[in-house]
């Protein structure tokens, strides 16, 4: 059965009523009457409309909480509401934190500094292949990589942490029972096993658009700073990092260093005093956390032959089509092309749209 103290279960109880906010809350808090009176007379909450008073009423038993709360386990599932010690303590010094938060996995894997990594869906190659080595790094340095398993930058943060072997916690805009996007499956079911998936929305919510701004400030409120990676103005990383500037926590702007990649919001921050952070050990100085060796880039197998690992080098630079790497080479084309498929077997290669080729991700 459920793990949560009998008051824990009264919370989760209020908590979990529909349309029962912050504010109500507080206004029940601030009556200063315990917990079990309430659940005792749940009438006595005059200042709540008398549909939700009856909801309440209707809900005012134990056994039938703890059947929801079985009910939930058996879906891998548990309820954590504020006043568990498993609740993330610096979500509690935010503006109206989460009264509840549901849990795949468990939030006590999380470390001393968490930091949230955020940035656009539609992110280039190398804009993803940098923020998941700075993943990489921070996590091998035992920091916590929050972010929101969305396309793009958050999926590459999340598998940086996880190919680290480091704790990583995704935040969802829909129930905590679903993969979404569908495609990050997988990755979801890895970041459960190892660190926690979590939503405020109760099971079953849909990914409605809405939700995705709200979650936002979760990301940044249970994190002491973010790390803004490709994104552009208008994007959700930028209301990630409203959120962070308002809930005091420190915004680390990472520039671009490729024409191709979006650098307008990374460019936007630091012209309004956020911080620079071209590095995993940039970061972890600033909080005074000691950085291992930088992780180095991943050589090719040491089985290549020469021509094998001259095309390799070639495309650490930069994507190219088949013809723009026979020039490069000073080769034919069609030996380009058997040595390309050698590489894609060897999994050290991809065959990108456009007829482009590039170093696996």
């Amino acid at each position: 059965m459920s793990g949560l103290t009998h008051e824990e279960k009264i919370w989760y109880w209020l908590a979990s009523t529909p349309r029962l906010g912050f504010k109500h809350m507080v206004s029940i808090l601030e009556m200063q009457i315990s917990l079990e009176e309430i659940f005792a007379d749940p009438g006595s909450l005059s200042m709540l409309p008398e549909e939700m008073r009856e909801t309440l009423k209707s809900r005012a038993d134990m056994g039938r909480i703890e059947e929801e709360l079985f009910s939930l386990e058996k879906q891998g599932i548990h309820a954590v509401p504020m006043p568990s010690g498993e609740y993330p303590p610096l979500l509690r010094e935010i503006y109206r934190p989460p009264l509840i938060l549901y849990v795949k996995g468990s939030l006590l894997r999380v470390g001393e500094l968490p930091l949230g990594m955020v940035g656009t869906r539609l992110a280039s190659r190398e804009g993803m292949a940098r923020m998941k080595q700075i993943a990489r790094e921070l996590a091998d340095a035992g920091v916590t990589v929050v972010s929101g398993m969305a396309r793009g930058i958050d999926t590459a943060c999340h598998k940086g942490a996880l190919e680290a072997g480091g704790v990583t916690v995704a935040v969802l805009g829909c129930g905590v029972e679903r993969a979404y996007p569908s495609e990050n499956k997988r990755l979801y079911h890895a970041i459960a096993e190892t660190g926690a998936v979590i939503s405020e929305f109760p099971p079953g919510t849909p990914p409605f658009a809405g939700n995705f701004p709200v979650r936002n400030r979760i990301i940044s409120g249970m994190s002491r700073g973010i790390l803004v990676g490709e994104a552009n103005e208008a994007s959700g990383a930028h209301n990630t990092a409203r959120h962070a500037y308002e809930e005091n926590r420190d915004v680390f702007a990472v520039p671009a260093e490729k024409p191709e990649q979006t650098a307008e919001l990374p460019a936007l921050l630091m012209e309004n005093g956020s911080l620079s952070a071209r590095s995993a050990r940039e970061v972890l100085s600033y909080y005074g956390w000691a950085a291992e060796e930088p992780l180095q880039e991943e050589s090719p197998e040491p089985g290549l032959d020469f021509f094998e690992r001259e095309l390799y080098n070639l495309l650490l630079k930069g994507d190219m089509t088949m013809q723009q790497l026979a020039d490069r080479s000073g080769s034919a084309a069609a030996k380009v092309s058997l040595t390309l498929t050698k590489l894609e077997v060897k999994g050290l290669v991809e065959r990108l749209p456009g007829n482009r080729f590039g170093k696996k991700i």
